[in-house]
């Protein structure tokens, strides 16, 4: 299947665990600092985001290419995630910053997952596609299953920043991988 797919699994499996672990870790975050009011502000700000952003910046992923629209979103979700756990490290909660950072990481997988959905098709060979493809699934099964479960080892033993700078640093191995 060749070396850029396996790159590209590996970053879709880290930017996947990024994911999982920045949902519950920044809920968890928010709901212990900010209570239910923010924690609804937080729903419905990822929410409306993610809606919006998902039909105006999807298309972006068919019109450039994969690789650099890919890196540039993971670069874009890495730093919405060293706010984040910038803010965490400094005890800034303020959830006018977070849902801004919350935005802009939605933005940034607004553009990002559909982008790595249509990979495998421009990088294997056709009669080498199926056989990707399910790799791929199991890959994105895997990153969303472990993440969130990661997640809550990180918060089970230790506390928010540390959740928020392992989320950090998947982030950047994830936009390393896109580079390499």
């Amino acid at each position: 299947l060749g070396k850029d797919f396996y790159l590209f699994l590996i970053g879709e499996l880290l930017t996947l665990l990024c994911i999982g672990i920045w949902h519950v870790t920044l809920s968890w975050w928010i709901a212990t600092r900010g209570g239910a009011h923010d924690l609804t502000l937080y729903g419905v700000a990822l929410s409306l985001s993610s809606i919006i952003f998902t039909f105006v910046l999807s298309p972006f992923g068919d019109r450039y290419n994969k690789r650099t629209v890919i890196l540039y979103a993971r670069a874009a979700l890495l730093v919405s995630g060293l706010a984040l756990a910038s803010m965490c490290s400094l005890d800034h909660y303020q959830i006018v910053h977070i849902i801004g950072a919350v935005i802009a990481g939605s933005a940034a997988m607004a553009v990002v997952l559909p982008a790595c959905a249509a990979v495998p098709a421009d990088v294997v060979a056709v009669e080498n596609l199926p056989q990707a493809l399910s790799m791929q699934k199991s890959v994105q099964a895997i990153g969303r299953t472990i993440g969130p479960a990661i997640a809550g080892v990180i918060l089970a033993t230790t506390d928010v920043a540390i959740g928020l700078w392992s989320m950090t640093a998947l982030g950047v191995l994830s936009a390393i991988s896109t580079v390499a």
